[in-house]
């Protein structure tokens, strides 16, 4: 097939997906677990964790260089 390889790479995560998901009952299992114990309430608090997480880390990344630089 004469397809860039971004396209290669989808159809073969899609093939190895469906695939677990079509025989491995533990998959499933996981699968349904996760969509009936997440809500978007806990979606969006995580991805808030996240998010002020890394503007923390981003701050402290630039901060401490330069305190470093003030107290030599």
């Amino acid at each position: 097939m004469n397809m860039p390889i971004v396209q290669k790479i989808e159809i073969c995560f899609w093939d190895v997906v469906i695939h677990l998901l079509s025989n491995s009952t533990f998959v499933r299992n996981l699968v349904q677990f996760v969509s009936r114990h997440t809500t978007k309430r806990d979606l969006l608090s995580g991805f808030a964790m996240i998010t002020a997480g890394g503007i923390a880390g981003l701050m402290l990344g630039f901060v401490v260089p330069m305190l470093l630089n003030a107290v030599r």
